[in-house]
């Protein structure tokens, strides 16, 4: 009965984020789906837009965010945390690696618990490549965990 409940709290999260306007110029590409191991915990970030794209997975041990950029997917170390943890995610997070930096700015006053998991309505990535382009793009999410 695990697979219902993540799949709820899934659905659920793709309703919240259906309604918000697109995020134009991220080059960030669509992760393809992601397994986790048992006792494993991630956060998924979709962009919030009418055609939302899941395109980061923020893991643990060790922290990373998960990315795919020009086809390949990437691990970006986590070098910063701050902020109040819900579900073991803060509300600021930053990540580096490749000469990429991702920035994480999430309202995790605004989570809601749903079956399997924690949805996070609202948030912001900053995501900036070598020669130092960047956007900014509105997200939210999910943090949910294999049982």
């Amino acid at each position: 009965m695990r697979a219902p409940r993540i799949l709820a709290a899934v659905a659920c999260a793709a309703l919240l984020l259906a309604a918000a306007a697109p995020a134009p110029g991220l080059p960030l590409q669509e992760l393809p789906p992601q397994a986790l191991k048992r006792g494993d915990c991630a956060l998924v970030l979709w962009t919030r837009a009418p055609d939302a794209r899941r395109i980061v997975m923020v893991l643990e041990g060790p922290p990373r965010a998960r990315i795919r950029l020009s086809g390949r997917t990437l691990d970006l170390a986590r070098v910063s945390a701050q902020g109040t943890s819900v579900a073991g995610q803060t509300a600021r997070q930053v990540y580096e690696g490749e000469g990429l930096r991702l920035s994480l700015d999430l309202d995790l006053t605004g989570q809601r618990p749903t079956p399997g998991g924690v949805v996070i309505p609202d948030g912001a990535l900053e995501f900036s490549d070598p020669s130092g382009w960047s956007v900014v793009a509105p997200v939210g999410g999910l943090i949910a965990c294999e049982p």
